[in-house]
């Protein structure tokens, strides 16, 4: 975690002295994540985040973005932070289950009812415990993270009881997800948010899992013509990580 001490040093002189940071220690970190600069965990978090520590620290704290898999792909974007090619990342943890497999367990149907609700719980869970030491046995230092509201399912036709999901490609994120699908009787495919678009229109997949919010961002509703608004197809969450 080569980066991480300079960084919460700078905050700490920052926040603990007042604004007395020499700017001559100027650091430029290179940031990247999966989302378009358009979506709105880029414009309500990555880009928001990154000004305010900008901001804060009166420049002493810069960032060169890399959104939309510039630097990495959605399940690359920890190794890029390992391997520096990347100093930050907004992990989708869900993309990573395999090196972290608690901190994806947040992607099973139930884990939380709102996107407040969850990410209260996830900021506790990231503050100490568990989840936040197997992103440290990870290479990583958490700096925040916060969740999108509960999946919904998004389809080319109405998807009512089980019988309706047997043997569907049904879009997922991660292997976590791709449980539910599986028990519903469909195939789960995990596709990161950039290609699912062309995946859908193309008859790759039959079905979406998706938040919301989400939707409007990657222009989803121009290719489906069923989307549910009381489901809870498991979650999703996004941790701010420093190397």
């Amino acid at each position: 975690m080569k980066n991480t001490g300079k960084l919460l040093t700078i905050l700490a002189g920052v926040f603990g002295i007042g604004m007395s940071v020499n700017v001559a220690q100027a650091e430029t970190l290179r940031l990247g994540d999966f989302q378009s600069t358009s979506h709105v965990v880029s414009l309500e978090g990555t880009t928001r985040w990154m000004f305010a520590v900008e901001q804060a620290t009166n420049g002493a704290i810069k960032f060169e973005h890399f959104p939309a898999q510039q630097a990495a792909k959605s399940a690359a974007q920890l190794d890029a932070v390992n391997n520096g090619i990347l100093d930050a990342a907004l992990l989708g943890t869900l993309y990573h289950s395999e090196v972290l497999p608690l901190n994806s367990v947040i992607g099973l149907p139930g884990f939380y009812g709102t996107a407040v609700q969850g990410t209260e719980a996830l900021q506790s869970m990231l503050a100490e415990g568990p989840l936040r030491d197997e992103l440290l046995d990870a290479g990583v230092m958490p700096i925040f993270g916060f969740v999108l509201p509960p999946y919904q399912v998004l389809a080319k036709k109405h998807l009512g009881g089980v019988s309706d999901w047997k043997t569907l490609d049904i879009r997922t994120s991660g292997s976590t997800q791709a449980m539910t699908a599986r028990a519903l009787g469909s195939v789960g495919i995990s596709i990161p948010g950039p290609e699912v678009y062309t995946a859908v229109e193309r008859g790759r997949l039959d079905g979406v899992l998706f938040p919301l919010a989400s939707v409007p961002g990657y222009n989803l509703q121009e290719v489906v013509s069923h989307i549910s608004t009381n489901g809870s197809f498991g979650g999703y969450s996004f941790v701010m990580v420093v190397g």
